[in-house]
């Protein structure tokens, strides 16, 4: 994640209070998340790596080492010593699924767990759910080395922005969210019929 990103990132987390992130690794991006927002955040990853993408890691230095190194790098910042973050160790479906029965929605969703095209239309399909009106959708790697990305994106958020990084390959999707007043074009107030 370079520096753009990690703008983009503090930016967007200073303006949301319920966030999720879905594949925290080693926390660089949840730093930035749990470092920039007034309200709280919530890591989801299994922390084992995706396969071909550092699964490899895993198994060279062992089952906990990405999640150790994560708490390593965040440990200010876990609810039980006061701070902003709450985790979830648990595969991405199965955590959005539980979420569904009694988490209340997310106002900010970032997307960065497994790159593979199948796993990456599931997550956009499942953690939408958990969005809440007006909220923001995004993740990263949205760029021809991790093409299921780009192709889950292309398909399933079609109206999508991306960001252009220094060598110029975009790297953060998002998904606009309307506006409140076109919201309210959209729908009349209650009581009202349309026409009125």
């Amino acid at each position: 994640m370079h520096a753009g990103e990690i703008d983009w990132l503090a930016e967007q987390a200073s303006c949301h209070k319920r966030i999720v992130e879905i594949g925290s690794w080693t926390g660089r991006s949840t730093r930035v998340l749990v470092d920039n927002t007034p309200g709280t955040v919530r890591a989801v990853d299994t922390w084992l790596g995706s396969p071909g993408d550092l699964d490899d890691v895993v198994a060279k230095n062992g089952r906990w080492w990405a999640f150790d190194q994560f708490r390593h790098n965040l440990d200010d910042a876990f609810e039980w010593n006061g701070g902003n973050l709450s985790v979830t160790c648990a595969d991405s479906l199965k955590a959005a699924a539980d979420f569904l029965l009694y988490q209340p929605p997310f106002d900010m969703i970032f997307i960065d767990a497994c790159h593979a095209y199948p796993a990456v239309c599931e997550d956009i399909k499942a953690w939408s759910k958990l969005l809440a009106p007006e909220g923001l959708l995004c993740g990263h790697d949205f760029t021809p080395r991790w093409s299921g990305v780009m192709q889950a994106v292309k398909e399933l958020v079609p109206d999508y922005c991306t960001m252009e990084n220094w060598n110029a390959e975009r790297t953060i999707w998002w998904k606009p969210s309307p506006t409140p007043a076109l919201i309210l074009a959209q729908e009349p107030p209650p009581g009202m019929e349309e026409g009125e």
